[in-house]
């Protein structure tokens, strides 16, 4: 089977966006992004750097950038709340944000409800755009990647640990 990915690149000025997707199949892609998924509705199956699982309602994802991924649901499209933040969003006070990378990607919430409570008001605030809405957006996502760092696996990489690249993400670097 071939296997094609795509380089999404961000679209976005503020170093972050948000949004609710319906998806049936999305490609395998990768971007320059953290991506953060809730899934709302459904039991897509995500691939992960090869790894491949189903999850369901009320699971919360995380995706290190540039890793490999693509959704495709069996029977009906899922509804995915994504969240997308650029490293680049932490430069000036959490600079080694750019340098973790996520080795369990399911999210393990010390508080599940508030997490997605958060995530949902997030992505409101963000729709809606009212006036000063960069800064409120900014406080929802460092609330959010605190409990993220607190609840998934991860390591820094580094010179000593370098960035795991997968067989898959090896050729897609080759090919690309």
């Amino acid at each position: 089977m071939f296997k094609q990915a795509e380089n999404i690149p961000a679209n976005s000025k503020d170093n972050f966006h948000t949004e609710i997707l319906n998806v049936e199949y999305q490609a395998m892609h990768y971007h320059p992004e953290m991506e953060v998924i809730l899934i709302m509705e459904g039991s897509p199956i995500i691939t992960i750097n090869g790894e491949q699982k189903t999850y369901h309602a009320k699971d919360v994802l995380v995706i290190s950038p540039h890793d490999t991924h693509s959704i495709y649901s069996e029977t009906e499209a899922a509804r995915l709340l994504v969240l997308y933040v650029d490293p680049i969003f932490f430069n000036g006070y959490f600079p080694r944000m750019k340098d973790i990378r996520f080795t369990v990607n399911k999210l393990i919430s010390k508080n599940e409800e508030m997490f997605i409570y958060t995530l949902m008001t997030l992505t409101r605030m963000y729709i809606k755009k009212e006036e000063y809405y960069q800064i409120n957006c900014a406080s929802y996502i460092n609330i959010l990647i605190f409990d993220i760092l607190q609840g998934c696996e991860y390591y820094e990489q580094s010179e000593e640990k370098p960035f795991m690249i997968s067989s898959e993400n090896k050729r897609l670097s080759l090919i690309i």
